[in-house]
C-alpha cells in the first residue's frame, strides 16, 4: 500500500480492524507481496539493502533476502512472486526470463520466455508444478496482452489467448484442468476459465463466470473454495496549461479537457492544435482526435463501403474507425483516425500527425498483424 509517500507492505483481518504494517522500518518500496502456502511467510519485492525478493513472518521478525538485485533488475516492477505448493521454491519474472529459486539453498533454474521485445509478468503454477501461465505484453500498462503456458520439462511455450483483448492475472483451478483470468473480451473487464488439458494444451473455449463486474485483480484461497477480488482501474485525463511570460502557470490556470473514468496513455498534437490520443472511454481501447475548441468527442464501429470494405487505405486485416464531435458552430465529422480488430480491442503502437494536416497511425493486432493506416 502507497501511504505516507512510501510503499509498505499490510497484514489485515478479513473480519476488519486496523492492518499492521510489516515494512514501516524501511522509507523505499516494499511491494508484490505473496503469501506462502501454510501461511508462516511472506515473499515481496523490496530495494532495500540493494533490492532483491526477500521473505519474512506475517508478524514480526527481519525480512531475509533470498533472490539478490541482480537477478531482478526488472522483476521488482513486474509481479509479485510465487510460491511452489509445498513452499520450497519461489518463481517469479525478470524481463524475459522465468527463474525458479529454492527458497532454502539459493540455488536457480533459469527458463527463457518467448519473444524478443516487451515484458512478462504474473507468473502462476500449476497445482502439479508442470506448468507456468504468464503473461505476455509489449509494456506493463499495455492495453492489450496474451497469455501463455510454459511447459517446465520440455520449455515447450503454448499461447493460450488470441492478444486481441486485455488478459491478465491467471490462476489455476485445484485439479489444474483450467485457468481462471481476468479479461476484457466479453467488454468489461471479468473472470474467465479457460480449460487446459493435461498436456498443456487448450481443450476448449473460454467461457465468461461472471459479467459487468469491472474487475481487476482475482485471486482463490488454496482449496479453491473462496475468491477476493480488487475492482476499479487507473484514471487519466487530458488537461490544457497555458505558457504565461510574466509567470509559472499554477493549477489554478489549467484547463481540463477530458472528464472520463479512463486511462489515457498516448497523446500527440497536430500543428493546427488538434490533440489525438488513445483512452478506453467506450469501453475498449480506441482511438480519439479532440479539436483545438475541445468539443467532446465520440466514437463509431467500423464503417464499410459498398464493397463490404472499410473505408481508407490500409494493409492488415481488421479495422476500426473513431470520430469525433466537430467544434461548435462547424458541421460534419473531423477526420476519422484510426484502426484495430472488429472487437474494438488493439495495442496502440504509435500515434504520429504529421504535417498538412495528415495523420499516420501504427496499430499491432497481434504478434504477426500490422496495419498503418492514413487519412488527409
Amino acid at each position: 500500500m502507497f501511504r505516507g509517500g512510501n510503499w509498505d507492505i499490510l497484514i489485515a483481518q478479513v473480519g476488519g480492524g486496523e492492518p499492521l504494517n510489516r515494512t514501516a522500518d524501511y522509507d523505499g518500496v516494499d511491494s508484490f507481496p505473496s503469501w506462502s502456502p501454510d501461511g508462516t511467510s511472506i515473499a515481496f519485492h523490496s530495494n532495500r539493502d540493494g533490492g532483491g525478493i526477500f521473505v519474512m513472518s506475517p508478524l514480526s521478525g527481519a525480512p531475509r533476502r533470498v533472490v539478490p538485485p541482480e537477478r531482478t533488475e526488472q522483476a521488482e516492477f513486474s509481479s509479485a512472486p510465487k510460491w511452489s505448493r509445498d513452499g520450497t521454491e519461489l518463481a517469479f519474472i525478470d524481463h524475459m526470463v522465468l527463474e525458479i529459486v529454492s527458497v532454502q539453498t539459493g540455488e536457480f533454474r533459469r527458463f527463457e520466455l518467448p519473444g524478443s521485445s516487451g515484458t512478462r509478468y504474473d507468473p502462476s503454477w500449476s497445482p502439479d508444478e508442470r506448468f507456468m501461465a504468464f503473461v505476455a505484453a509489449q509494456n506493463r500498462t499495455a492495453t492489450v496482452t496474451e497469455l501463455w503456458l510454459l511447459r517446465l520439462e520440455d520449455r515447450e511455450a503454448i499461447p493460450l489467448t488470441d492478444g486481441q483483448s486485455k488478459d491478465w492475472s491467471p490462476s489455476w483451478s485445484v485439479d489444474g484442468r483450467a485457468l481462471y483470468y481476468v479479461s476484457n473480451r466479453g467488454g468489461a473487464m471479468d473472470l474467465w476459465q479457460l480449460p487446459i488439458g493435461s498436456d498443456g494444451a487448450l481443450a476448449g473455449e473460454p467461457v465468461p463466470l461472471t459479467v459487468g463486474i469491472g474487475m481487476r485483480r482475482a485471486a482463490f484461497s488454496n482449496d479453491g473454495s473462496r475468491m477476493a477480488y480488487s475492482d476499479g482501474g487507473r484514471i487519466a485525463n487530458l488537461w490544457r496549461v497555458p505558457i504565461l511570460k510574466d509567470r509559472e502557470a499554477t493549477w489554478t490556470d489549467a484547463e481540463q479537457l477530458t472528464f472520463d473514468q479512463s486511462l489515457i496513455t498516448i497523446v500527440n498534437v497536430s500543428a493546427d492544435g488538434r490533440l489525438a490520443f488513445n483512452s478506453g472511454r467506450a469501453g475498449n481501447p480506441d482511438l480519439w482526435i479532440l479539436p483545438t475548441a475541445a468539443a467532446r468527442c465520440s466514437s463509431s464501429r467500423p464503417t464499410r463501403n459498398q464493397t463490404g470494405r472499410p473505408h481508407g487505405r490500409r494493409t492488415g486485416q481488421r479495422s476500426l474507425s473513431t470520430r469525433c464531435a466537430p467544434e461548435p458552430g462547424t458541421s460534419g465529422p473531423c477526420p476519422r483516425l484510426a484502426v484495430g480488430p472488429d472487437s474494438l480491442r488493439a495495442a496502440t503502437r504509435r500515434i504520429t500527425i504529421r504535417a498538412g494536416h495528415r495523420t499516420v497511425v501504427r496499430y499491432r493486432f497481434t504478434r504477426s498483424e500490422r496495419a498503418t493506416w492514413t487519412s488527409g
